[in-house]
């Protein structure tokens, strides 16, 4: 685009289908693979979700899928590792005490 052509010179249009696909972004930074998406024409939302064994803010994915052909502007998910929940153990039962006789008892 703007570029100065001799008169006659040969110019190539790409036409665009209003499709595209979506491109692989797991393992990317956030804002690189926001800019991926936006870049292939969609419009992108983002949610976290929790994911054990993945670091909190990594990319785990897209929803609908990487490689899915969708119309530009569609709006695809990105999807974020948030803290995976911990597990808490379940507190141990104590034992019930059980009263026993004093002095003052047995003297009845």
């Amino acid at each position: 685009a703007g570029a100065a052509l001799e008169t006659g010179s040969t110019v190539s249009l790409t036409v665009a289908s209003g499709f595209n696909r979506i491109p692989e972004v797991v393992g990317l930074e956030r804002a690189d693979a926001l800019m991926a998406l936006q870049r292939a024409g969609f419009t992108v939302s983002i949610r976290s979700r929790p994911t054990a064994g993945v670091d909190a803010g990594s990319i785990v994915g897209t929803d609908p899928g990487s490689g899915v052909l969708l119309a530009v502007t569609t709006t695809v998910t990105l999807l974020e590792a948030a803290a995976a929940p911990r597990e808490t153990t379940p507190p141990t039962p104590t034992a019930t005490p059980t009263p026993t006789p004093t002095a003052r008892d047995k003297r009845g």
